[in-house]
C-alpha cells in the first residue's frame, strides 16, 4: 500500500494548522480574560468585606464559582495547546516501518536521507508458526526459474504445476499461488489445461484467479473465501504486485496455511515508468551509488517479501512459504529478505526438490495441528499487564538489531 502527498496538499495542510492555532488562541484568550475579570471581581469583594467587617458586619467569604473554574481554561483547550504544539515539531520527523522493509540499507540511498535510527526487529512466537523452504528443482532434477530464457521451457511448467499439485494435496484449507506477471500466469495455465493440472487440481481444491478486473477479483475473493469457510478448501492464482499481493488480509484458514511464489518477480525491464525510474536514480545520485541491478534485485524481492507476509496474519496464525525458483538458494537474493524470514530458513531447504518440500511440509503441518492456547504464549509473544511493566526496555533491546 502506499500514498501520494503532493504540494497542494502540504500547503492545504499548513494553513488548517495555522486556522486551528488561531481558534485555540482565541478561545484560551477569550477564557483567560473571563477568568481575569472574576478575580478582579474577587479582590474588589475582598476589600469591601474588610471595611465592613470595621462595622461589625460578617459577610461569607466570597468563592469563585465552580463554573468558573472548570470553564476558564478547560482541560480540552489545554489539549489543544499541547497537540498545536506537537504537531508543529511532527513534521521534523518521519517514521518508515513495515514487516516486509529490507534491505533497509537501500532505502536511505534511493530516498536521499540520512537515518537518524535504523532498527530491525526480530519476531517473536511461542512456536515455529512459519516455514519457509525454498524449491529449487523438480522430482526430475530439472531446475525450476522463471527466468525470461527458461521460462516457457515446457519441463519448467510442468514442474511447477506439479507443485501446485502436491501442496494442494497435503495443505488444509486456503492456498494462495503468485506468478510474476498476468501474461505469464495466462501462458502457465494454458499449458496446465493441457497438461491436466487444472482438473486434478480441482479435485483437492477450489480454483479462483485474480484478473486485471476489479469486479471479477472481488467476486473471485468472496467465493473463495466461502469455499474456505465450508471446509472444501480453494487455490486462488494471483499476481504479484496485483490486488490480491498488497491489499487483502488473508488470516488463518484463508489463505496463510501455504503461500507459494512461482519465480520471482522482476519487473519488465522495458517498461517506460521503469526506464524513467532508473533514469531519475542515475542522474541525481550516480551509477555507484544506486546500481541498476541492485534496484531491480530490491525492487523484486520487496514483492516477494510482501506476497509471502500474506502467510502470517498473527501471533495464532501459521503458514509454508515456498520460494519456487532456484535463484531463491543463492545468499544474494535470501539476504534481502527480512529478517525475520531468514531466521526460519534453515540452509538445508534452500535446495529442495518438490518431494523433499511436500514432506517437510507435511511433518511441518501436523506439528501445527496440535493444540495451541494462550498459556503456551504468555512470557513469549502474549505478555501481561504486570510482565509488560516489568524490565520493559531490557525485553525491547534484546529483540533489537541496530543496524550501523
Amino acid at each position: 500500500m502506499s500514498i501520494t502527498i503532493s504540494q497542494k496538499q502540504t500547503e492545504k495542510a499548513v494553513q488548517e494548522l495555522a486556522t486551528l492555532d488561531s481558534a485555540v488562541q482565541r478561545m484560551n484568550s477569550g477564557n483567560s480574560e473571563r477568568l481575569r475579570n472574576e478575580y478582579e471581581k474577587l479582590v474588589e469583594g475582598l476589600r469591601r468585606s474588610e471595611q465592613e467587617r470595621a462595622n461589625d458586619e460578617r459577610l461569607a467569604n466570597p468563592v469563585l464559582p465552580d463554573a468558573i473554574l472548570r470553564e476558564a481554561v478547560p482541560g480540552s483547550i489545554r489539549t489543544a495547546q499541547h497537540f498545536m504544539l506537537f504537531m508543529k515539531r511532527i513534521v521534523e520527523y518521519v517514521v518508515i516501518t513495515s514487516g516486509t522493509l529490507s534491505p533497509l540499507e537501500m532505502y536511505p540511498k534511493i530516498l536521499d536521507f540520512d537515518p537518524s535510527v535504523m532498527a530491525s526487529l526480530t519476531m517473536t512466537l511461542a512456536r515455529p508458526c512459519l516455514s519457509p523452504l525454498v524449491v529449487a528443482r523438480g522430482n526430475d532434477q530439472v531446475a525450476m526459474t522463471s527466468r525470461f530464457e527458461q521460462r516457457s521451457d515446457v519441463a519448467v511448467i510442468r514442474n511447477y504445476g506439479n507443485l501446485v499439485l502436491e501442496m494442494a494435496s497435503v495443505v488444509p484449507d486456503g492456498m494462495v499461488v503468485f506468478f510474476t506477471s498476468y501474461v505469464y500466469m495466462e501462458s502457465v495455465i494454458a499449458v496446465w489445461y493441457e497438461q491436466h493440472v487444472i482438473d486434478e487440481l480441482m479435485k483437492s481444491k477450489l480454483l479462483f484467479i485474480e484478473t486485471n478486473d476489479a469486479l471479477e477479483t472481488s467476486v473471485a475473493l468472496e467465493k473463495y473465501v466461502d469455499a474456505c469457510d465450508s471446509g472444501r478448501g480453494a487455490c486462488l492464482f494471483s499476481v504479484a504486485r496485483g490486488k490480491v499481493s498488497e491489499g487483502i488480509d488473508f488470516s488463518h484458514h484463508l489463505g496463510s496455511r501455504c503461500v507459494i511464489m512461482l519465480g520471482i518477480p522482476y519487473v519488465y525491464t522495458e517498461s517506460r515508468i521503469l526506464r524513467a525510474r532508473l533514469e531519475y536514480l542515475r542522474d541525481q545520485f550516480g551509477i555507484k551509488r544506486v546500481r541498476e541491478n541492485d534496484f531491480l534485485t530490491f525492487d523484486a524481492m520487496r514483492h516477494t517479501a510482501q506476497c509471502m507476509g500474506r502467510a502470517l496474519r498473527g501471533k495464532t496464525d501459521y503458514g509454508l512459504m515456498i520460494f519456487a525458483d532456484k535463484r531463491f538458494s543463492r545468499q544474494d537474493k535470501r539476504g534481502k529478505l527480512p529478517r525475520w524470514m531468514q531466521e526460519y530458513l534453515e540452509p538445508a531447504s534452500t535446495n529442495l526438490s518438490i518431494d523433499e518440500a511436500v514432506q517437510l511440509a507435511r511433518r511441518w503441518l501436523t506439528l501445527m495441528a496440535q493444540p495451541f492456547t494462550k498459556s503456551d504464549q504468555l512470557g513469549i509473544s502474549l505478555l501481561t499487564s504486570d510482565m509488560l511493566s516489568a524490565k520493559a526496555m531490557k525485553k525491547f533491546e534484546r529483540v533489537v538489531e541496530h543496524v550501523d
